[in-house]
């Protein structure tokens, strides 16, 4: 792995790269936004007529699994299809399996037939998905899942497990983020319990992911836009949650690789 530096100096090479996502309704402004503060710029098309040419003008995909209908989800198998076929990176977001059946046997099928660079979800999203018992609170991770001391080797060695597997990068989201190929695991503990309050800043992930997929391998864009998002919303916390939204977008914005390099709480596996 790189030094941090050098990987933050990444964060000057998007250069207006197109990026398709493919994402909850509620969510897609706040993510085209944050795709834009990166230097990139987003397009949101989920007809199933048009997406097979978005996509193969993009530089990635993002593919959420949230609020799928049965458009959205032929529209999400063209687009991995294309990507696949096109060797463009995609990220996908597991949202639901671990409660929704339909969500679990689609992302079942995609990841079969696709090649994804990152695979996203929380604690109990990636238990589901290694088949494994999950207690999931909703799309949220139960409380007997989420990373912590007493669990967090086990955590790695099942994202470790599936990123061998699927051939990819595994993320683990929550208060300590786990992050995993088949080399090494990185964890992150930035961030407030405030982005937990604020809807689809799992979806602004997932884009800022794609938007560095863009221009570098999947470890590094999931670490940089980690840090970016996190370490702003620290800096930024304010229990009043819309003035927290518009004051997080503003720091993004600004947000210096020298502040990153001093506030980042990352941690590397061998």
């Amino acid at each position: 792995m790189k030094d941090l530096k050098e990987i933050l100096a990444i964060r000057k090479i998007i250069n207006d790269n197109l990026i398709h996502c493919i994402t909850h309704k509620i969510a897609i402004e706040n993510s085209v936004n944050a795709v834009l503060l990166l230097g990139a710029k987003a397009i949101c098309a989920e007809n199933p007529k048009e997406v097979a040419d978005i996509t193969s003008a993009s530089k990635a995909l993002s593919i959420s699994l949230g609020n799928i209908t049965d458009e959205r989800l032929r529209s999400i198998f063209i687009s991995s299809k294309t990507a696949t076929q096109k060797n463009i990176p995609q990220i996908i977001d597991l949202v639901g399996i671990a409660i929704s059946s339909y969500r679990y046997e689609a992302c079942q099928k995609l990841l079969s037939e696709n090649k994804f660079e990152v695979i996203k979800g929380n604690a109990s999203e990636i238990k589901k998905l290694a088949g494994l018992k999950s207690h999931t609170n909703g799309i949220d991770a139960g409380d007997e899942d989420k990373a912590n001391i007493e669990n967090l080797e086990n955590l790695i060695e099942i994202s470790k497990n599936l990123s061998i597997k699927y051939n990819t990068c595994v993320l683990i989201t929550g208060e300590i983020d786990i992050l995993t190929d088949k080399d090494y695991t990185i964890t992150i503990s930035n961030g407030t319990k405030y982005l937990s309050l604020l809807t689809g800043t799992g979806c602004i992930l997932s884009a800022m992911i794609a938007a560095f997929l863009s221009v570098t391998n999947a470890m590094h864009a999931a670490l940089l836009a980690l840090l970016i998002l996190e370490i702003s919303a620290e800096k930024i916390a304010d229990k009043r949650i819309y003035t927290f939204r518009t004051k997080l977008f503003d720091k993004m914005a600004i947000i210096e690789d020298d502040e990153i390099l001093e506030n980042a709480k990352v941690r590397i596996y061998k």
